[in-house]
């Protein structure tokens, strides 16, 4: 039996995150990972320009769980 490969795009990633550079590293390391996958797997899709990985946040999760229930 042949199964069918499913792949999801970056940009439905998400992530919050306090340390400024813990979130550098995860948005580097997950390009990274992008390009090694359509390499090793030889998926047909590009990997420039780099995916926006602006769903990794680089903020305090408590706070913003606050902020978003003082807007409703």
């Amino acid at each position: 039996m042949t199964r069918k490969r499913v792949f999801y795009p970056l940009t439905n990633l998400r992530g919050i995150e306090i340390e400024p550079f813990a979130v550098l590293l995860a948005r580097v390391t997950l390009w990274m990972g992008h390009k090694l996958a359509v390499d090793e797997l030889e998926i047909a899709e590009p990997v420039l320009p780099l995916a926006d990985l602006s769903g990794i946040w680089n903020r305090d999760a408590p706070e913003s769980v606050a902020a978003r229930g003082r807007n409703r």
